[in-house]
């Protein structure tokens, strides 16, 4: 069986999903054929079959978006579906599934947008309406999509899946040496695309708060986007100097998650947290917000602490609590990490996104 994805990706978590599906999707008897932004940053590697680049711009436009689905039926025509992830995604690979011919799948990964127009909504209504199947990476996502029309009945929730295996292994004492933390240093990580979303300004604050009680904490933020010259200019404004460090993208953040005492997820706004699932499955304690599917994720007081979203005062309670108590985050580690192994591996997310296709190939 042949599937053409379709994604429009930001950096992080979508991108981090599609590198992991295409990798999987052979072994379950799948070849995936990825079609990527050509504004985009370098396509993963998805084996013999090279990425095809296409116009799928950040915003809809009428002309670009239809040839943008000429281009991608071109090649849908020799595929058994179209899968299309997110809206933007999920829209073109609409048009181009119905220029095909071929049954089409729509993937959800985040919260459906607030304030989103009358055509806007009337084209994702369409287009979603299209699909034989709707997936959604948490149960938030899926009551969100109602919003756009979804019929719950062609909905399945398929949350993502993590390699397990490259996580949790040794490392954290060479990345701590690499960056000059000492062991004893209390370390904070968090990673993920800086948008407003994602919550990076509560951090910022909640590093400030920590500091009273935790004079040397070092906050340490991987990611890049939008928000980064904000959020650099806020951490002199609030007082957090020297507390906070932004690296930018980086390759492999198994290394930092190992090396950090504590993960923070502090969302405004999430589909379901990649970045939180990573840290659990790497033995690290995880503090994250209350927010969309964050809660179907990390299970309060068991495998993770989940705050009030937008608070700065409460994330750095719950942070301060695990700093100063390591039964209590090896407790949450160790949990967190078994969780992980039972729901949310890559090899479970392949095979049941697998059963998708083969249900709606027909």
């Amino acid at each position: 069986m042949r599937v053409l994805q379709i994604a429009r990706p930001a950096l992080g978590g979508m991108r981090r999903h599609l590198e992991g599906l295409c990798a999987g999707l052979p072994s379950a008897g799948v070849e995936p054929l990825l079609v990527w932004p050509d504004d985009a940053p370098a396509p993963p590697d998805c084996g013999a079959v090279a990425p095809m680049r296409a116009c799928i711009g950040a915003r809809p436009h009428p002309v670009r978006d239809l040839a943008a689905a000429c281009q991608c039926a071109a090649r849908a025509r020799g595929c058994d579906l179209v899968h299309g992830h997110g809206l933007r995604g999920a829209w073109v690979a609409a048009l181009a599934s119905a220029l095909a011919r071929r049954p089409l799948i729509a993937t959800l990964h985040n919260l459906a947008p607030a304030g989103v127009g009358p055509l806007p909504r009337l084209a994702l209504r369409l287009a979603l309406g299209r699909a034989r199947a709707v997936i959604a990476v948490s149960q938030a996502v899926l009551i969100s999509g109602a919003a756009l029309g979804i019929r719950p009945g062609r909905c399945r929730v398929v949350p993502n899946g993590i390699d397990v295996a490259r996580l949790g292994g040794p490392g954290g004492a060479g990345w701590r040496a690499a960056a000059g933390v000492d062991a004893g240093t209390p370390l904070v990580a968090a990673v993920g695309r800086l948008a407003p979303e994602k919550g990076f300004e509560i951090l910022v604050h909640a590093a400030a708060r920590l500091r009273a009680a935790w004079p040397g904490v070092v906050v340490v933020i991987a990611g890049d986007g939008p928000e980064r010259g904000r959020l650099e200019a806020m951490v002199g404004e609030c007082g957090a100097r020297g507390a906070v460090r932004f690296l930018g993208e980086i390759p492999c953040v198994a290394p930092l998650l190992a090396a950090a005492d504590v993960v923070a997820v502090p969302s405004i706004r999430e589909g379901q947290g990649i970045a939180a699932l990573e840290a659990m499955a790497s033995r690290t304690a995880v503090v994250a917000s209350r927010a969309g599917g964050l809660p179907e994720t990390v299970i309060d007081g068991v495998t993770g602490l989940l705050v009030a979203p937008g608070d700065p005062a409460d994330l750095a309670a719950a942070i301060g609590s695990l700093l100063g108590d390591v039964a209590a985050r090896e407790r949450l580690a160790e949990a967190a990490r078994a969780d992980v192994e039972a729901r949310f591996t890559i090899e479970t997310m392949i095979r049941r996104t697998a059963e998708v296709y083969r249900a709606c190939a027909g």
